[in-house]
């Protein structure tokens, strides 16, 4: 009986050992199962200083094709302000899509940085709680605060389809220009790490200040006129303030013709003469005006 006793003891304690070990590998797998597809990696939107998704040490879509989008052919970011402006602790409405015939599983992420210093900014606020969700950066970009689907958010919400929305708060103060950085996937739905797309884009925005506090008189416009006879352009315009005015003049194919050197207009009207080198052969150009990071364009025929 001591024998048997023992015997059952020993059964007993293998299987009490078993067990934990098979719960283990099979929470090891839901687990790695879900990150696959329950969100983008930390870091991956390829902002600067990220890799994407499909770097090989993230262990998700380790052969990827990588494809910077910027002209949108695939990845569109929609912002509520029509001007691509943001006043200070306000919030602001965003979608993202991804269009590719064929994918009936979509992914994204996006993060928000300053230009001056690609410092993590504003705040995402969640609108599809079932669809998306926050998360940290990782490693060296731990300061740093993403968006991205979440499992339920990864069908196309219509054929060739990947669409998400939610909010985004400005900072409390003007911190210049913000970039938003955001990768999309468009996925082959083989239910493993292979084949997928990966389309990399950003969104520029700026304070609403530096249009309010423009030197550039609001609805003012360039008036451009070109005298063959004297080779010169007469230039009028109007500024709200004293500034650095740059002027040059294109074809319509985009090459410059001439660059003239930047001046200091004062505040009010202003009329300029400016000599070119040589005349202007017949057809249509492009002045371009200048102040800071604004610009004016008018067109001139020459007959």
């Amino acid at each position: 009986m001591k024998g048997s006793n023992m015997n059952i003891q020993k059964f007993t304690m293998k299987k009490s050992l078993i067990i934990p070990v098979l719960f283990m590998g099979l929470t090891s797998f839901v687990v790695l199962g879900t990150y696959k597809t329950g969100g983008g990696h930390p870091s991956s939107t390829g902002a600067p200083g990220e890799a994407t998704c499909s770097d090989a040490t993230t262990g998700c879509h380790s052969d990827a094709t990588i494809n910077k989008d910027s002209v949108n052919l695939v990845n569109t970011f929609s912002y509520s302000a029509a001007d691509s402006s943001y006043t200070p602790g306000q919030t602001y409405t965003i979608s993202i899509a991804a269009v590719k015939s064929g994918i009936q599983k979509f992914g994204f992420e996006v993060v928000a940085l300053k230009k001056s210093d690609n410092g993590n900014i504003g705040t995402w606020i969640v609108t599809e709680a079932t669809r998306t969700h926050a998360i940290t950066g990782a490693g060296a970009l731990a300061s740093r605060s993403y968006l991205t689907h979440s499992l339920d958010g990864t069908p196309a919400v219509s054929s060739g389809l990947g669409k998400w929305s939610f909010k985004w708060k400005a900072p409390s103060t003007s911190q210049g220009k913000i970039t938003f950085y955001y990768a999309t996937s468009c996925t082959n739905n083989n239910n493993a790490n292979t084949g997928e797309q990966l389309f990399l884009s950003s969104f520029t925005i700026h304070p609403i200040s530096t249009a309010s506090t423009s030197p550039i008189a609001k609805g003012s416009k360039l008036n451009v006129t070109y005298d063959p006879s004297t080779r010169k352009l007469l230039i009028n315009y109007h500024l709200n303030s004293a500034a650095i005015v740059g002027l040059s003049v294109f074809d319509l194919q985009g090459k410059q013709i001439q660059g003239f050197q930047t001046t200091n207009r004062p505040v009010g009207f202003n009329k300029q003469e400016l000599e070119l080198p040589v005349p202007l052969s017949k057809g249509i150009y492009l002045v371009n005006f200048e102040v800071g990071d604004q610009k004016v364009t008018e067109k001139i025929l020459v007959q």
